[in-house]
């Protein structure tokens, strides 16, 4: 019979015990157990700190914390990147409009194992059935077949099988999306 201090006994809980033929006893340690991870410190152990509410110490704070709204965008004749801002053109029946980020929302899903890639245009304003058919026109052009767009008319979303989303981007900067 083995013999287990109470000490020892939270420990053994989160082992795992093999027994072998000569009657020794290996202790196997897992580290995936809430009971095998390491007990919180007692507050005496803790680094000492005092709470303070002076403006002078909250500008080395303020400093690291992030921007609360993303920063509106400089007017420049060009970037460096070459990313160009949002036009509204008010003629256009519709409209794409840009991310928080300021970044043309046309993104790709893939599923069912990397076999079905399906691009999706977001956040459409205005006439969607004409933005669908100008989108497959554009594509049917320039791929020489025929383009499958399913189109969302309540989430204003448009998906288009397969992955054009490089082709759409280039489109919607093209017509100032």
């Amino acid at each position: 019979m083995l013999k287990i201090l109470p000490s020892y006994l939270s420990i053994l809980r989160s082992c795992r015990l093999i027994t072998k033929p000569n009657n020794s006893v290996d202790i196997i340690k897992r580290y995936s157990s809430y009971l095998s991870s390491k007990p919180i410190p007692k507050d005496e152990d803790l680094p000492k700190y005092e709470v303070t509410n002076d403006p002078k110490e909250w500008e080395f704070v303020m400093r690291l914390l992030p921007d609360k709204k993303i920063p509106e965008v400089k007017e420049k004749k060009e970037y460096p990147s070459g990313w160009k801002p949002q036009k509204f053109n008010p003629n256009m029946p519709y409209a794409i409009q840009r991310t928080k980020n300021h970044m043309i929302p046309i993104y790709l899903c893939i599923s069912h194992n990397n076999m079905r890639r399906i691009t999706v245009i977001k956040k459409i304003h205005g006439d969607i059935w004409t933005l669908a058919s100008d989108v497959r026109n554009y594509l049917e052009k320039l791929n020489k077949k025929k383009i499958c767009v399913k189109i969302h008319e309540i989430l204003g979303r448009i998906e288009v099988h397969g992955d054009h989303v490089s082709n759409l981007i280039v489109w919607a900067e093209k017509r100032n999306f």
